[in-house]
């Protein structure tokens, strides 16, 4: 029999479709010509080879549509349904199968009803040639009223599936069932491993077809009667497992296939030239090979430019070895010299108590755990591990590489602003080579180095997300990228904060849920560090690297900031005027849309706030911060980071200005317009590249060295080793004598405001005071000095001096040797406790004293601040562990004894715990700084990476 578009009875409910008797089936939509299809998944049209139709040659049908051409002969398929709309049945075979079941009247009717046809040995005939216009329902098959097309196609494939499960082999029924259940579980849990959540929950809700068992079991008990053929004859009008599976495997490789760009509509000819031998064909118009492409590119041109100079500026210290995995990398300026690996930067990050000399409760800057992530990538290179100071190291090749990174980032930043490649490498060479970036880099900014970087990303991330087609994958990038950005600049974290709240407020639909990721997203990555921003204001104004004790106030100093520059204004300085000149008339003109005006204006505000940083900053004192030995300053922010903001400001207005004047250097018949182009283009062009040229030539200067050693190597090895002491490094002046107590523990990296600290320090200062003759000028014993760890004493000083003879004079120091560092002493250990006692051959950082505070062994240390997992022996009376901290680390330390919690003995000079006679296992564990709130940044990370990272391609995505 021929199913086509067949009238439905009314009282089955449905609508009736268009009377065309003996016509075939076929779904049409308006004014379109749609092929035909089944609903369901069971239900795949599919020629199978039958005879021509019994009843003769089937009619030819005209065109629906006007202009259709002549008669076409309709190309027939036997499928096992067809759609209701536009269905042609016999009223014969209606009345032997009962006209549609009503388990399935609003939706898998058809599906049903072609299912039981076959059964009942009828025929399912689609004609895809034949057209059926349906004026009530619009292009996309949505109709007035009714539900949208999405909705229909989640209804149709939760009604084939109860088909599915009323049609098949009742001995097959609970297991196709159980497979439905967990095939949908597992394809929405890898929906959304693939970010893909809407199509995740249209396959979840289609386990809701099993929750209707006694209409599914109606159904088919109700189509029993007709049944003629075995379910088997039906084979050839599915598809085979293994055609699904390549069919499902085609999907997913569209799917995750990168977009190939699409190639740029070449001029249609004007004249035909007529028919041409093939080897007479011009090859002018051959799509140019990868090679080339790539040597050829405007961003590739960029940032090799900006490679050349960078390499230039840097040939010195290259010369000198900062690079080399064989020195500790470099030092100076705002960089302090750096001798640890990826593990001590994590340590000085998780630990409760840490930092460098007696240590610090106060919560660490995040920005340790971004240089530990990069560190620990580093030491996967080959000879970076077995550096000396392999975060040393990955810092130097950071600053060395910022200006490459920068202008990448730029490149692709400036994607949101205009596709000219030209403009964007433009504004890539701009940014790289900028001024601002090479005194920051030569000062040794680590912060800077990162702001740089990421500052075009952030920017180029919050215009997406306010604008319509803006992805949340790109908005969690951004979140990710402004919480690395706050960890070592705050004040852009602010800064950020503010342009979220304000998206949030102004912005309608999806953009204030963009806005709100924004907004909490990087203070709850950055975690209880930024509390500290509520009990003092003024830490978000400053930031590791980004404090200045020195200003110019004149009107050079403020012109220079104009320009783009912080340092001394010079005649290279003006070669970014002409730069300047064009950024702010670009800013100026008025933008094509709506959008494009709301970006000069953001990029305008964001180059007045910039200038007005830089210009401000200088008038407002934060606090102190360290200037040399001793001494220390008022201390402002850096105008620098200020002066960035400006500039980025500056060249938004660049591109946006760029668009007219391409447009002009591709219409050189308009004369004045042409020449104005090429004046505007050489002044952009003309500058940045002399700018480049000049900074590589004169280098970044010598403030940056190559980093050495702080202590001598024989400290080092008894640093990090079982024995874990200190060295104490004597810095005289002509004031005061200053002491820097230094271990196996980082210290600051980047020079800071100066702030109390957290640790009593007075027995420390007593005993160097002692040393030096500051207190008890008679008082020349060095115990003091071994009780607190202290392993060595270095002294910059002449072999001569009068604290040089002291120190010799003084008992239980022993002098080494002297070297370009200074003079160095060895500390002898404590007395042991008797005979059978073994006091060490130096002093340690933890011990085992009786009762009496005689050394009875060391305590070997296997981390930081003392940390120790040891097995001590069984001994006899009282004994103690007595570590070398200060009391506040005991608060922060736990100490067990077999498992066992031990209390510190209260009113004991250093942290002193009793331990038990028996042998057993001593741990001192310096536990993570509130470590619910540790978990919780971990898991916040690792989701707010997954959702940052894009999976599939964009057609797919946009699609989901």
């Amino acid at each position: 029999m021929g199913l086509g578009a067949a009238r439905r009875l009314r009282s089955t409910g449905q609508r009736p479709g268009p009377a065309a008797p003996g016509r075939p089936a076929l779904e049409v939509r308006r004014g379109r010509r749609a092929q035909a299809r089944q609903l369901g998944r069971p239900a795949t049209p599919r020629r199978d080879g039958h005879p021509d139709h019994p009843h003769g040659t089937p009619p030819r049908l005209t065109g629906a549509r006007r202009g259709r051409p002549g008669p076409v002969r309709d190309h027939r398929a036997d499928v096992l349904a067809v759609s209701t709309s536009g269905m042609l049945v016999r009223r014969s075979v209606h009345d032997d199968l009962g006209g549609f079941d009503p388990a399935f009247l609003d939706h898998g009717a058809d599906l049903d009803f072609g299912w039981r046809a076959q059964l009942a040995g009828h025929r399912v005939i689609v004609v895809p040639a034949a057209v059926v216009r349906d004026a009530s329902a619009s292009l996309d098959g949505a109709r007035p009223g009714g539900p949208t097309p999405r909705e229909l196609e989640r209804r149709g494939r939760r009604a084939a599936r109860q088909v599915t499960l009323a049609r098949c082999s009742p001995f097959a029924a609970p297991f196709l069932a159980i497979w439905m259940a967990l095939s949908a579980v597992l394809a929405s849990l890898t929906l959304l491993v693939a970010k893909r959540p809407r199509q995740a929950w249209r396959e979840l809700t289609d386990v809701t077809a099993l929750m209707h068992p006694f209409a599914t079991l109606g159904a088919r008990w109700r189509g029993r009667r007709t049944k003629r053929l075995r379910r088997d004859h039906l084979g050839t009008l599915f598809v085979a497992p293994a055609v699904a599976a390549r069919t499902t495997v085609d999907h997913i490789q569209d799917a995750i296939t990168p977009e190939r760009a699409r190639a740029r509509r070449e001029a249609a000819a004007t004249t035909e030239t007529g028919p041409v031998a093939d080897d007479s064909e011009s090859l002018d118009h051959l799509p140019a090979s990868l090679p080339r492409r790539v040597v050829t590119h405007p961003g590739f041109l960029a940032v090799v430019a900006v490679l050349v100079a960078t390499v230039a500026a840097w040939r010195d210290t290259i010369r000198a070895g900062a690079l080399s995995p064989t020195n500790a990398g470099v030092a100076g300026g705002e960089l302090r010299p750096v001798t640890t690996d990826s593990s001590g930067l994590w340590h000085a990050f998780r630990d409760a108590w840490h930092g460098a000399g007696l240590g610090t409760g106060a919560e660490s800057g995040p920005h340790l755990a971004v240089l530990s992530a990069l560190t620990w990538l580093a030491e996967r290179v080959p000879g970076v591990a077995e550096s000396r100071s392999s975060a040393g190291v990955t810092i130097a090749w950071l600053l060395f590489l910022t200006p490459v990174l920068a202008a990448w980032s730029t490149y692709l930043a400036a994607r949101v602003v205009t596709s000219s490649r030209v403009a964007r490498a433009l504004a890539a060479l701009a940014w790289g080579t900028a001024g601002v970036a090479a005194t920051g880099l030569a000062q040794g900014r680590v912060g800077v180095a990162v702001v740089h970087v990421l500052l075009p990303f952030v920017l180029a991330g919050f215009c997406l997300a306010a604008r319509r087609d803006g992805t949340f994958t790109a908005t969690f990038a951004t979140a990710l990228a402004t919480a690395v950005l706050g960890a070592f600049a705050p004040p852009l974290l602010a800064l950020a904060a503010l342009a979220a709240l304000l998206l949030l407020v102004l912005g309608p639909g999806l953009r204030r849920a963009r806005a709100l990721v924004l907004l909490v997203v990087p203070a709850a990555l950055l975690g209880p560090w930024t509390a500290r921003f509520v009990e003092d204001p003024r830490l978000l104004l400053s930031g590791p690297g980004l404090v200045a004790t020195s200003s110019d106030r004149t009107t050079w100093g403020v012109l220079t900031h104009v320009l783009g520059g912080t340092s001394a204004t010079t005649w290279v300085a003006w070669l970014a005027a002409p730069l300047v000149v064009l950024g702010v008339v670009g800013l100026a003109t008025r933008g094509r849309t709506r959008a494009e005006s709301v970006g000069l204006v953001v990029g305008a505000v964001l180059a007045v706030l910039g200038l007005a940083v830089a210009l401000g900053s200088e008038h407002v004192v934060l606090g102190s911060a360290e200037t040399g030995v001793g001494r220390s300053a008022p201390a402002h922010l850096w105008a620098g980071l200020g002066v960035q903001l400006w500039w980025a400001g500056l060249l938004v207005g660049v591109l946006a200005g760029s668009r007219p004047v391409l447009a002009s250097l591709g219409r050189p018949g308009r004369r004045w317009g042409f020449v104005a182009a090429v004046c505007a283009a050489a002044l952009a062009v003309g500058p940045v590249l002399a700018a480049a040229t000049v900074w590589g030539v004169q280098g970044i200067g010598r403030t940056l060295s190559v980093g050495q050693a702080t202590l001598p190597a024989i400290a080092t090895e008894q640093g990090g080793g079982p024995l874990g002491n200190r060295l104490l490094l004597l810095r005289p002046s002509d004031d005061v004598v200053d002491f820097v107590l230094a271990g196996q523990e980082p210290g600051e990296l980047l020079r800071d405001l100066d702030r109390a600290p957290d640790a009593d320090d007075a027995a420390l200062v007593d005993a160097v005071a002692n040393i030096v003759g500051g207190r008890g000028a008679d008082s020349l014993d060095s115990k003091a000095l071994a009780r607190l760890g202290i392993g060595f004493v270095q002294v910059r000083a002449t072999a001569d001096s009068g604290l040089a003879r002291r120190l010799d004079s003084s008992q239980g120091l022993s002098r080494l040797g002297s070297s370009e560092r200074g003079i160095l002493w060895k500390v002898q250990p404590l007395p042991a406790a008797g005979a059978g006692a073994e006091a060490g051959t130096a002093p340690s950082r933890a011990r085992l004293v009786d009762a009496d505070g005689a050394v009875l062994q060391v305590v070997p240390t296997v981390g930081p601040h003392a940390a120790v997992d040891t097995t001590l022996p069984a001994g006899t009376g009282a004994r103690f562990v007595v570590l070398a901290e200060p009391t506040e680390w005991s608060r922060q330390a736990v100490v067990t004894f077999d498992g066992a919690q031990l209390q510190p003995v209260a009113g004991a000079a250093q942290p002193t715990y009793a331990v038990p006679p028996t042998a057993g296992t001593l741990e001192v564990d310096l536990a993570a700084a509130q470590p619910w709130w540790r978990l919780g940044q971990a898991v916040l990370l690792a989701f707010v990476v997954f959702m940052a990272v894009p999976f599939g391609n964009r057609r797919s995505r946009r699609r989901s």
